[in-house]
């Protein structure tokens, strides 16, 4: 996902003050450690979803139903190209 454990542990950090995740360490291996979504942070996902859902049928509304089928079949081979290729590299 290009960043850093730092980074990573950063934005736990800011979701768990917030209240939309628990950390919590495994009970098979105390060194790793589980990050679970709270109910509230399920909420808070939903009504995100929701809304950039309205936005983008917002936005689809002015296309004819052949060019959304041909948007769909291609943001699913995109998504199947990049599931089927190793991940990005970004160092230089």
């Amino acid at each position: 996902m290009n960043f850093t454990k730092s980074g990573a542990t950063r934005i736990i950090d800011r979701l768990e003050q917030k209240g939309y995740v628990l950390r919590e360490q495994s009970l098979v291996d105390g060194r790793v450690c589980c990050v679970t979504v709270t109910p509230k942070g399920i909420e808070v996902m939903t009504k995100i979803i929701e809304k950039y859902t309205e936005y983008v049928q917002g936005i689809l509304e002015d296309f004819e139903s052949g060019q959304i089928e041909q948007i769909e079949n291609s943001l699913e081979m995109l998504v199947e190209a990049v599931q089927n290729n190793k991940p990005f590299d970004s160092s230089f």
